[in-house]
């Protein structure tokens, strides 16, 4: 989304949107970061940090679920050895 789009779609001046991109010292007010953060499908965790803990806590809950299964699916099945084996190295990683 370009800051023009998110301008229309926020309400929030592009000159006032540019400022919080581009200057380090103005910083939108705690109803401004929502407002963003609504606007992009994101926290304003994400919009401070560039990182979200839940979704990482999630990410690595998923991540670890899927290789206990594929390991169980690596002792248990030999059709598709390759294919799992290809799998539990992509999860390790």
């Amino acid at each position: 989304m370009t800051v023009k789009e998110l301008s229309a779609k926020t309400g929030i001046p592009k000159l006032t949107l540019d400022l919080y991109l581009r200057k380090k010292g103005c910083i939108p007010s705690v109803g401004r970061a929502v407002q963003i953060a609504d606007t992009l499908d994101v926290t304003v965790e994400y919009l401070v940090t560039g990182t979200d803990s839940k979704v990482s806590e999630i990410r690595g809950l998923v991540r670890e679920r899927l290789l206990t299964l594929v390991n169980d699916l690596r002792k248990k099945s030999g059709v598709f050895q390759e294919q799992i084996q290809s799998i539990a190295r992509m999860l390790e990683k």
